[in-house]
């Protein structure tokens, strides 16, 4: 025989169990909208009508124009200057030897 209090302590219990699942489920979402509001970016940057415009001139100066007739290295200027770096790059650092001052402070 299943008594009234049987019968309130399952029902309880599966109201326990609703409540609880309810319960994570609820706490999952918020959790969840959290993390993706953690990666809402700010606006939009680009909308700057001069983003980017220092990158395109120092790109432009850096653009050799062949039409503007500008002189370059001739040939021997060139070798007479490649020839005096590899000789600089290729001495070995100069090493300053200094004495070691000794101080005793004891016996």
């Amino acid at each position: 025989m299943i008594s009234d209090t049987d019968t309130y302590c399952a029902t309880r219990g599966q109201d326990m169990n609703v409540d609880t699942l309810a319960r994570t489920f609820g706490l999952l979402a918020l959790a969840c909208s959290v993390v993706l509001l953690g990666c809402a970016t700010e606006p939009d940057i680009t909308q700057d009508p001069d983003f980017g415009q220092s990158v395109r001139h120092m790109i432009a100066l850096q653009t050799a124009d062949p039409w503007t007739g500008g002189t370059g290295l001739d040939g021997e200027k060139a070798t007479a200057t490649l020839r005096a770096y590899r000789e600089q790059v290729a001495k070995p650092q100069q090493t300053v030897e200094r004495e070691l001052i000794d101080i005793n402070l004891g016996e």
